[in-house]
């Protein structure tokens, strides 16, 4: 009896150990796939499809959307809101293209600084009375789980905002 106690506890105590190392492992892995505001165009062509014609320079924001976490289970959703610098001749052929797929329009100054309120104040400006923008879907972007969004251009600049379900 004492023996298969001692089993127990030992077969317990392995138990244990190796939920503790999952959960440690788990955790230090979302820390390393967790990226931050940037301005790496090969970190963000990880994230989404970038088109035929590349920016010159991007910015951005990569986030974990809720409040998922060890005691609240469910699924994790994600949102991208990206800036594509272009220079003239290149933004004039990606508005060739986008115009194929022109969907809506929309008033675009309250979305935009409410969706990208990580941007600096000098691009922000630019959002300043702007009425009607044409939007178009984002699908030629998606890749993995973002899967959903849109964008606009405005000036020499593409903004994407993609999200998960």
């Amino acid at each position: 009896m004492k023996g298969k106690n001692i089993a127990a506890a030992c077969y317990l105590f392995i138990l244990l150990q190796l939920t503790l190392s999952c959960t440690n492992a788990d955790k230090n892995a979302a820390d390393d796939t967790a990226i931050k505001p940037g301005t790496s165009l090969l970190q963000l062509s990880n994230i989404i499809n970038l088109p035929a014609l590349p920016p010159d320079s991007v910015l951005f924001s990569y986030k974990k959307m809720g409040d998922a976490s060890d005691n609240i289970p469910g699924p994790t959703d994600y949102m991208l809101e990206a800036v594509l610098f272009y220079n003239d001749t290149t933004i004039n052929m990606v508005k060739e293209l986008s115009n194929i797929t022109h969907t809506d329009e929309l008033n675009t100054e309250d979305i935009l600084i409410y969706q990208f309120d990580w941007l600096n104040d000098d691009i922000k400006s630019s959002f300043k009375g702007l009425n009607k923008q044409a939007v178009y879907p984002a699908d030629k972007f998606y890749k993995g789980p973002l899967l959903h969004g849109s964008y606009i251009i405005i000036g020499n600049k593409l903004f994407i905002y993609l999200h998960t379900m």
